[in-house]
């Protein structure tokens, strides 16, 4: 069967203008499933629950510093140094796992000029969780007569050790003020 050009043309154009109107009855949105956006019903609330506590832990970074005339001198001296620290910090009662090292740096310290090197610098952070406030500052003088000239109090941080109970208050009074 022979069809004319103008019927396919005219079947042609009716079935695009129906997949136009088809189309048009979709609704298209570019939100991801699940958000329904402002206009939806529903409420939000706010609540924000603040709580206070007693520190009971005390963090203390104490930086050991030692110059000498070459690497390996200022090196073994910084590692007697911090040694002592720890040493120290270990007879008052601070366990191992409360202990440890970072930032170890060596650098060349120069001459007037700016161009010799005249010897190196050690700088090596002893970082130390004393869970007994009470007797944090005589663990720290102790610390620091054992290094002497080359302690340095890098910073004192305060926390307490459990604080979940307190979180659990405040996430209730959050939740207590939202509603």
């Amino acid at each position: 069967m022979k069809r004319d050009l103008s019927t396919s043309v005219i079947l042609g154009v009716s079935a695009i203008l129906l997949l136009g109107a088809l189309a048009g009855c979709a609704q298209v949105s570019s939100k991801p499933l699940g958000d329904d956006g402002p206009d939806a019903p529903g409420l939000t609330g706010h609540g924000v629950g603040t709580v206070t506590g007693t520190p009971d832990t005390l963090r203390i970074v104490l930086g050991v510093q030692t110059r000498g005339a070459s690497a390996t001198a200022a090196l073994n001296d910084n590692n007697r140094q911090a040694a002592a620290v720890i040493n120290s910090l270990k007879s008052r009662g601070v366990p191992d796992a409360d202990l440890k090292t970072s930032q170890l740096s060596i650098s060349p310290t120069f001459g007037p000029t700016g161009n010799e090197i005249t010897g190196y610098e050690v700088n090596n952070m002893v970082t130390a969780t004393l869970h007994n406030i009470a007797s944090a500052g005589r663990s720290i003088d102790a610390a620091g007569q054992a290094a002497g000239n080359a302690i340095r109090v890098q910073s004192v941080d305060f926390s307490i050790d459990n604080d979940s109970e307190l979180l659990a208050k405040a996430r209730a009074d959050a939740v207590k003020q939202a509603q």
